[in-house]
């Protein structure tokens, strides 16, 4: 078991005004940065939709299985 001065001394440094400030500091700020996750989740709206690229009128359709097989036959 732990001794009794052990004990003691773990009880005032986590009473401490140093330990307990910075418990609280850091509970704010997980408040806080949930409060505005939550904030940025809620306003933003759905992301926007890309647009697919035009495609130019020069380009040719792409070649099928059948069609390579019938240029290869050719040569």
């Amino acid at each position: 078991m732990l001794s009794e001065e052990l004990r003691d001394f773990l009880i005032r440094i986590l009473t401490s005004w140093q330990v307990i400030a910075v418990v609280l500091v850091a509970i704010l700020y997980i408040m806080l940065v949930s409060y505005v996750a939550r904030f940025r989740k809620r306003v933003s709206g759905p992301s926007p939709v890309r647009k697919m690229p035009k495609l130019s009128k020069e380009r040719k359709p792409a070649k099928t299985r059948n069609e390579d097989d019938k240029e290869d036959d050719k040569k």
